[in-house]
């Protein structure tokens, strides 16, 4: 067995000194394994060649089913990796109160805490950022493959339980687009606070004050799609 580290996104140490580890099936030889193993894994393992994963990308023990392993921490021509894998291509703790209580923290409130996202072409990920900047910020979900749209923000929302905590967001402009259901690009209503126009460019300059957005209605000003959060 290799002593290099699991490549699984998000698998961390147990406590374990000497983990097993178990090499990728041959790709030359079975190449239908060796690609069940990969997407199973998923990351950016993705982006490696197959000789590259083989020679050097392990995975552990733990996330093999019992019935897949044999003695002497073999495993059996059918085993793919099954348990602790990220979910849906992205790793997220949905479990942020037991994750504090773990890393010795105070008594967690949501009130004491913020939800900071962020993302780009490359990646998404949500940190929580403590409202007195006593504690550093705390990593709670990461993808290198969801794209960056409604959807995506969507299902990260359930996946984090945001609706049981509330936290007050943090997010650029771009993000408030998705959050909101408005439509993205160069929109007649862009500004989640009123209706300027952007198209009465006559008036750009002249008028100081537009009316305000009282709530967002699906179908109406641009908006597509229904709010994530409340305005």
């Amino acid at each position: 067995m290799s002593q290099k580290c699991c490549c699984v996104p998000g698998c961390v140490e147990s406590g374990e000194s000497h983990p097993v580890l178990h090499l990728f099936p041959n790709p030359d030889r079975y190449p239908d394994r060796f690609r069940s193993w990969v997407l199973a894994v998923g990351g950016d393992i993705i982006l490696f060649s197959n000789k590259y994963i083989h020679a050097n990308r392990r995975v552990r023990h733990r996330h093999f089913e019992e019935k897949d392993c044999c003695r002497y921490n073999k495993l059996s021509q059918l085993a793919i990796p099954k348990k602790y894998l990220p979910e849906d291509n992205f790793v997220f703790c949905h479990e942020v109160e037991k994750l504090m209580e773990k890393m010795g923290l105070p008594k967690y409130s949501p009130n004491d805490w913020r939800l900071f996202i962020d993302s780009s072409k490359r990646s998404l990920k949500c940190v929580l950022l403590h409202n007195g900047n006593k504690y550093g910020s705390i990593p709670i979900d990461h993808s290198t493959q969801m794209k960056e749209e409604y959807d995506t923000i969507a299902l990260v929302l359930k996946k984090i339980k945001y609706y049981e905590h509330q936290w007050v967001i943090c997010v650029d402009l771009k993000m408030v687009n998705f959050l909101l259901g408005q439509q993205s690009g160069y929109t007649k209503y862009p500004c989640f606070l009123c209706f300027w126009d952007s198209r009465d460019k006559k008036t750009h300059w002249v008028q100081k004050e537009w009316p305000k957005r009282e709530n967002v209605v699906v179908g109406q000003k641009n908006v597509i799609n229904v709010a994530l959060v409340e305005q």
